[in-house]
């Protein structure tokens, strides 16, 4: 980093309005910045609310009317299948994605693709894929994609039985505290753990009646689309107040202010 000295800094230069067109610039920005705190806290709450339904809708704690049976307990391996279901040529490199944590499945750089694609393994709709000596800190995702999709052969793809479990219902319960306590066990005792499909396969996971997920699914689809546009707004509502501090704060922008 580089060092600012005392002096240097002191000797900065800074456009200065007059001091009633100040009061009326940082008046208009703590608006900005009260509305942006605003939406900070909505977005918290929404995550938190999304949280204390998992708790409650996926351990069967709180069910919705109408629904009586028990829940079943089944294992991972149970509910779902791995796939090795290899390229051989079709897919070309467009196709390559890497899980990223944060965003997804997303294009993998080209310098980090092997030159043979042949290994590489097919992602198909809904399905899943993770690196298994990552997944134990989130960077698992399902391909939402209607193209397939390719992952290394070191990654490992599993898709859920449709007979057996609603594909969303399983994605809300990859965030769940059970699935969690999972991987914090899991990858207790160093940062190299690999945890590889049969690993997977032994996490138990509460199951209701196909109809009763769906209705869960459907709750947690609605809850995760408030929680993306509440990003999104919130991003787009910083971008616009940095081009505005932007435009005040050099007097490429003026404020009226009244005459005393």
């Amino acid at each position: 980093m580089k060092n600012i000295t005392q002096d240097d800094l002191l000797a900065l230069r800074i456009p200065i309005p007059s001091f009633s067109e100040q009061q009326e610039i940082s008046r208009i920005l703590e608006h900005w910045e009260t509305a942006s705190l605003y939406l900070e806290n909505l977005l918290k709450a929404s995550r938190k609310r999304r949280q204390g339904l998992m708790q409650q809708l996926l351990t069967g704690k709180r069910r919705f009317p109408g629904f009586t049976k028990p829940w079943r307990k089944r294992t991972i391996g149970d509910v779902a299948e791995a796939s090795s279901v290899r390229n051989n040529g079709r897919l070309g490199s467009e196709s390559v994605r890497a899980v990223n944590k944060a965003e997804g499945m997303i294009p993998m750089k080209e310098h980090v693709m092997a030159d043979d694609l042949s290994r590489y393994l097919i992602v198909k709709n809904h399905w899943f894929a993770y690196n298994p000596m990552r997944i134990n800190i989130g960077s698992i995702c399902q391909w939402l994609g209607q193209e397939d999709a390719l992952v290394s052969p070191d990654y490992v793809v599993f898709r859920c039985r449709d007979e057996a479990i609603d594909h969303r219902y399983f994605n809300a319960f990859r965030r769940s505290d059970a699935w969690s306590s999972f991987m914090d066990t899991a990858g207790a005792g160093g940062v190299r753990i690999r945890i590889y499909f049969d690993d997977l396969a032994q996490l138990p996971i509460p199951l209701p009646e196909l109809d009763e997920q769906r209705r869960i699914a459907d709750l947690f689809d609605i809850v995760d689309r408030e929680i993306e546009l509440l990003e999104r707004l919130l991003s787009a509502f910083r971008t616009q107040k940095k081009g505005l501090m932007q435009q005040l704060l050099t007097g490429k922008r003026r404020v009226k202010v009244q005459a005393a």
